[in-house]
């Protein structure tokens, strides 16, 4: 279930009275009374969703600046989300992170067995919240049924995917450190090739420690290992391979290099030497 089925129409509310308390509890205990409005929460009562929410708010405050809070709580007994909004235009002390009031809630109770999804649509909304000048247009809008509609308008932005010509992931594992040097050389040398190395460890390495196996290795044997990662363009790759091949060729232990290539359905960004 997305963003756009679970944001509810029946959990927004624009502002509160005047007279309510301005505090911390008092606002949890006012999103729990708008939570509950959602059938989906019939099986739970406003004092188990704020308790929930308290419980959450203790582990550390959900108020992460710019004037936004997002409460949300896993509670058992829901198959459902719940998410919702509660904007307060002049703002409330909700223990924000950068020590500012806070004018936008949007909150969301999950299932608990539900966690890959309640991680998800977290990253989703804050995504939406991030952006520029967002929280005071929402905040100044006076009709609950225009907050869901422009919060929903930002839920799915696309981003232009530029054509891209086609390119492959080249993935050379090294053991030999005398050809190091050589396989880098290829890449480092084509146009265009965002290449990295890793430094990585022979499987010999994690079996010492395991005592079983502890007799079979020493601390000075951990040997040479690299990984160089790159992106190649088509144009180039065929060259690239020829050349790859020469060195293993030239190698009397083979058993030294792997080479690995799969054509890239999408990249984005590159490297710098």
């Amino acid at each position: 279930m997305g963003l756009i089925e679970s944001l509810r129409e029946e959990c927004i509310q624009i502002s509160i009275p005047e007279s309510y308390p301005r505090d911390k509890i008092s606002i949890l205990r006012a999103i729990a009374q708008l939570a509950k409005k959602s059938p989906i929460l019939t099986n739970l009562s406003e004092d188990d969703i704020f308790n929930g929410l308290n419980e959450r708010e203790k582990l550390m405050s959900t108020g992460f600046g710019k004037g936004i809070a997002m409460p949300h709580c896993a509670l058992k007994d829901i198959t459902e989300f719940v998410i919702g909004i509660l904007t307060v235009p002049n703002g409330v002390d909700f223990d924000s992170l950068d020590g500012k009031k806070t004018k936008l809630f949007v909150f969301m109770i999950s299932p608990e067995s539900k966690r890959n999804e309640h991680i998800r649509l977290l990253s989703g909304i804050s995504r939406i919240l991030n952006k520029s000048d967002f929280v005071d247009r929402l905040v100044s809008i006076k009709r609950p049924e225009l907050v869901r509609e422009i919060f929903l308008q930002h839920s799915n932005i696309e981003f232009p995917i530029k054509p891209q010509e086609e390119s492959y992931l080249f993935q050379v594992i090294i053991q030999d450190e005398e050809k190091f040097n050589d396989m880098l050389t290829i890449f480092a040398e084509l146009e265009g090739c965002s290449v990295s190395v890793v430094e990585v460890n022979n499987a010999s390495y994690y079996l010492r420690a395991l005592p079983l196996f502890a007799s079979f290795w020493n601390e000075t044997q951990k040997g040479f290992n690299r990984m160089i990662i790159a992106i190649v363009n088509k144009s180039f790759s065929n060259d690239v391979l020829r050349r790859i091949n020469l060195i293993i060729n030239g190698l009397d232990n083979k058993e030294d290099v792997m080479v690995m290539v799969q054509k890239l359905f999408y990249f984005n960004g590159s490297l710098s030497l």
